[in-house]
């Protein structure tokens, strides 16, 4: 459906300062007031333009009147050339789901789009959610949707700081994961064959893994980013 390989995803939390600009990305998308202060190529304003948007920042929706990239939004009006209504029915018809479904937050429409288009890589930057306040339903929509674009074979990558962390880093994956095995595989397990055959043949014991190893969670594995470029993770998960 579309020719863009690679683009990046901007939202406002304190990741966004990790964006290294726009080059290397085919596109990059942002939403509300990050059109003031990013070059993008999509705007996503969900909020109505007339009718809801004006209660959060009433200076925006005519500030967008003359902008001249494309805005994604949930209804066109005249008064914006550029705005263009989210393809809402045929995004929920791609992926089988009722209207509004896991649609709780602007990013969950950026990621949905990306997959609907059928993008390769999608880089996430300023999607933390990473305030323990913030609403249960809205760090779980994006997690379904991250989840959605994974199974169709995207890519996609957070920073350290994001909670969606627990989601794209095979780090964290590989050793926090695997719920209900006995003996789920260390990272030094599947990247080097020579641990991998003292493993095989019994050379290293569960039983070495320590207390704390379990608990670790974010702390040691995220300290990467979910690239896996730092510590010479493979992505596909085998080595």
């Amino acid at each position: 459906m579309t020719t863009l390989r690679k683009i990046a995803i901007l939202a406002k939390g304190a990741t966004l300062a990790k964006y290294p600009g726009k080059e290397g990305y085919d596109e990059v998308w942002g939403l509300n007031q990050l059109a003031k202060s990013h070059d993008l190529d999509k705007l996503f304003v969900l909020d109505d333009l007339i009718y809801r948007m004006p209660a959060w920042d009433p200076d925006l929706p005519e500030w967008l009147k003359t902008y001249d990239k494309p805005i994604i939004t949930s209804k066109k009006y005249d008064d914006w050339p550029t705005a263009e209504e989210f393809p809402i029915r045929e995004v929920c018809h791609e992926f089988g789901l009722p209207l509004g479904m896991a649609m709780y937050s602007t990013v969950d429409y950026m990621l949905a789009y990306g997959a609907w288009l059928g993008v390769e890589q999608m880089d996430l930057y300023g999607v933390d959610c990473a305030n323990p306040k913030r609403e249960e339903r809205v760090r779980v929509s994006i997690a379904m949707w991250i989840g959605v674009a994974q199974s169709r074979g995207i890519r996609v990558t957070t920073k350290p700081g994001s909670f969606f962390q627990w989601y794209t880093v095979p780090g964290v994956c590989y050793e926090e994961g695997l719920y209900g095995y006995c003996s789920p595989p260390r990272i030094e397990e599947l990247r080097a064959p020579e641990v991998r055959a003292r493993v095989e043949h019994g050379g290293v014991q569960d039983a070495q893994r320590g207390p704390g190893d379990s608990e670790r969670g974010l702390g040691a594995s995220a300290s990467q980013d979910s690239s896996g470029g730092a510590s010479g993770i493979s992505w596909n998960g085998v080595g």
